[in-house]
């Protein structure tokens, strides 16, 4: 066989064989799917017009069907790319776009892989961690769930103490992490100190990164995990800080609390709406 066709059979291979490796051990490499989409349209088109120069007198010698209305070459050509191109939208569909469409059922629930992408924070798991992806999804699930029950008289409940327990009922049905709330007073700060046991030095830094970065994720702890977070709280006087401990953390899941939080905030401000609606319409 012509060293130059086994060249065009095996770069489309080595192409692929690369595309799946990244795929599967390479966080967020198919996020964004337009750009992997694109990238592979480009590849197929340099590859096409390639193979077309390249074996330019073999395909016009080509026949598979006998034409009349048409020089044959012209034919074989037409035929030629349609067949490619055809393959290559068949090759996106099964490999590429539709990867996205498999449903993952953990337990007893069902989520898609885009779902499960969503959750951009959630490193490369294990076998052994798909019970902790799940516990992650199912309690969020479940906190959205709360949050709407306690808004479901609009709003008379105790703001304060709603932020809190909406990060304390995250803990309560996550299970096997511990979640500590702390003002960002001085006074709080201290507390948290106490509490946890960190030199002034450990707070000083701890706090530099939360301030900088949004949280902090030390390394200093050996028996358990920590993660330092703050929330910019929309309806309190002052932001919350929050500790997230346990063993089995994973990456950034303060993010699901942040975002939990969020969408607490956008609740409230439907319910302020309602409300201030509802006075302009009785001063009338």
């Amino acid at each position: 066989m012509d060293i130059k066709l086994l060249l065009f059979i095996f770069i489309p291979i080595v192409f692929f064989i690369m595309y799946m490796f990244l795929a599967h051990f390479k966080q967020g490499f198919e996020e964004d799917m337009k750009l992997t989409r694109r990238g592979y349209y480009v590849v197929v088109l340099i590859w096409i017009s390639l193979f077309s120069i390249s074996f330019y007198e073999k395909i016009k010698e080509f026949t598979i069907i006998e034409v009349s209305w048409s020089p044959q070459y012209r034919f074989n050509f037409i035929f030629f790319l349609a067949g490619i191109c055809l393959l290559a939208v068949i090759w996106d569909f099964v490999f590429i776009s539709c990867r996205t469409l498999i449903n993952i059922k953990l337990k007893n629930t069902e989520f898609t892989l885009d779902e499960i992408k969503s959750v951009k924070y959630v490193e490369m798991l294990q076998e052994n961690e798909i019970d902790t992806l799940y516990a992650v999804l199912n309690s969020k699930i479940k906190v959205l769930k709360y949050i709407d029950t306690r808004l479901e008289n609009g709003l008379d409940v105790d703001i304060n103490e709603l932020y809190e327990s909406v990060i304390k009922e995250y803990a309560k049905i996550r299970k096997q992490i511990k979640v500590y709330t702390y003002y960002d007073s001085e006074e709080d700060i201290s507390r948290m100190q106490k509490d946890i046991k960190l030199t002034l030095e450990s707070l000083s830094s701890i706090m530099y990164s939360i301030n900088l970065f949004g949280f902090c994720k030390p390394q200093e702890f050996r028996k358990s995990k920590y993660i330092f977070a703050k929330l910019n709280t929309k309806y309190l006087n002052e932001n919350i800080i929050f500790v997230l401990k346990g063993n089995l953390l994973i990456d950034k899941e303060h993010i699901i609390i942040i975002e939990v939080i969020s969408y607490l905030e956008q609740k409230l401000e439907i319910e302020v709406l309602k409300m201030e609606l509802f006075t302009s319409q009785h001063e009338e």
